[in-house]
């Protein structure tokens, strides 16, 4: 990967998100790091975050950071990080049994609408 590839991205998602018609989707790995540390926030400003719906994936990750019910829910209730679309949680459920590999989602709350 070119060492300049990370300044591409980051130049081309403030092109995009600094547009005042553009909806944005947030998508967070709820097995990754804490969601409040995550890097793309710091080019969040206010009235971007107003037009964010943000989306929790693998909430059923055993090995996530997100175990903990009360935490799940502050984040899912847009109390924790609240953002203007709320947030949306999903869960990867476990594969069906008899079907080759089939992932079935399942949404999980989501906290309010846009404004």
């Amino acid at each position: 990967m070119n060492h300049r590839t990370p300044d591409k991205v980051e130049a081309l998602l403030k092109q995009r998100i600094e547009n005042p018609n553009a909806v944005v989707v947030l998508v967070i790995r709820a097995s990754g790091n804490d969601v409040q540390s995550q890097a793309i926030w710091r080019l969040m400003s206010k009235p971007v975050l107003k037009r964010t719906i943000a989306v929790l994936t693998h909430l059923d990750d055993p090995n996530g950071q997100f175990t903990k019910p009360e935490k799940v829910a502050s984040i899912l209730s847009n109390k924790l990080v609240p953002v203007g679309c709320g947030w949306v949680g999903l869960s990867h459920l476990n594969e069906i049994p008899g079907q080759d590999h089939q992932r079935k989602s399942e949404v999980m709350l989501r906290s309010t609408t846009c404004k």
